[in-house]
């Protein structure tokens, strides 16, 4: 019986951190046909929703200070890359300037300079952003593959999701080129 409620314990502390971590839905069942070497958007229906709790249960409104790490296994290394989709500076919408990403003309975060998304992840780590600019954000993450010899096949993505609290979460998709 010790046994059982220590595993009791433990799940329910690790129910609670999940439920207190940055939250990524509606990404789960989309899944892309690459028929091209373009950048497509990961989320197909562009309805990606980003929630966040404080350790209350309180819906949090930013996520200031938090990370998001998208990856793959890059079995076509270099040819694979992941961006973020200018759209511009007007409502709700996003821009990518070299290193920097803008919300609504303001600057929410930076893009990591070695993990910037040619040919290896791509890690974004926003400032001061609101939940609405993080959700921009990850509605219009890119990816490419521009190898001309890529092997059909099913690339695994994946979006993980980090607060200032360090509680994370992790959100899959699939392309399949």
């Amino acid at each position: 019986p010790e046994s059982s409620l220590l595993s009791s314990s433990f799940k329910n502390q690790f129910q609670g951190i999940l439920q207190n971590a940055p939250n990524i839905q509606n990404l789960e069942s989309d899944e892309l046909l690459y028929l091209s070497a373009f950048a497509e958007r990961i989320d197909l229906n562009v309805d990606a929703q980003v929630t966040d709790t404080d350790t209350g249960g309180n819906a949090e409104t930013d996520l200031n200070n938090s990370t998001l790490l998208v990856s793959t296994d890059f079995s076509d290394g270099q040819y694979e890359s992941f961006g973020v989709k200018t759209v511009g500076d007007g409502l709700g919408e996003v821009r990518r300037t070299d290193n920097e990403i803008f919300y609504e003309g303001v600057k929410v975060a930076d893009v990591d300079a070695f993990q910037d998304g040619i040919g290896r992840a791509l890690e974004i780590n926003f400032s001061t952003a609101s939940i609405s600019a993080v959700q921009a954000v990850v509605r219009n993450i890119t990816y490419s593959n521009t190898f001309v010899l890529r092997t059909e096949g099913e690339r695994s993505i994946s979006l993980t999701l980090e607060d200032n609290d360090s509680e994370s979460s992790l959100k899959k998709t699939t392309a399949v080129p």
